[in-house]
């Protein structure tokens, strides 16, 4: 099990969302007032933290792409099905990156007093979806390339 680089590359697509859960995706700066996209709330942090608007969605889809990731690293027996459920990672992972641009703009529209001075700055954990869709797709190339192999033995025998 973990002598298969899959699952290595499963393992880090489950620890990039497990860090992502608690870190923030994008810092917004307007004015004098500071406020953080996480994977829960926009909450404000210049004066008194209140929360803005509440991002939820991209909380679960991140817990299901990290459980979805350990499942298919301990079904290393089942190719196919693992194959499948690397593929519904992938999938989610897209599905994360969509929720989280939309939870941006929903963001911005949000802020009340946002004017004309936006200042984005996204946090280098911002990338990790992005890092970990690349680590899954590299999964299932390695699954299919176990695959072909399984079958090129059983047509030797």
């Amino acid at each position: 099990m973990i002598q298969r680089i899959q699952t290595v590359y499963l393992s880090l697509v489950a620890g990039l969302f497990v860090v992502l859960l608690f870190l923030p995706l994008v810092f917004i700066h307007s004015g004098d007032s500071t406020y953080i996209l996480t994977l829960c709330t926009v909450k404000s942090i210049s004066k008194a933290v209140k929360v803005v608007y509440l991002t939820f969605p991209l909380a679960i889809t991140a817990t299901v792409i990290v459980i979805l990731s350990l499942i298919a690293v301990f079904l290393y027996g089942k190719r196919k099905l693992q194959r499948r459920v690397c593929l519904a990672v992938f999938l989610l992972i897209l599905v994360f990156c969509f929720l989280a641009g939309y939870y941006y703009m929903v963001a911005v529209d949000k802020i009340p007093e946002i004017g004309r001075n936006v200042m984005t700055n996204p946090s280098i954990w911002a990338s990790f979806p992005v890092i970990a869709g690349i680590l899954s797709i590299l999964a299932i190339n390695k699954i299919n390339t176990d695959e072909k192999l399984i079958r090129s033995l059983d047509r030797i025998r």
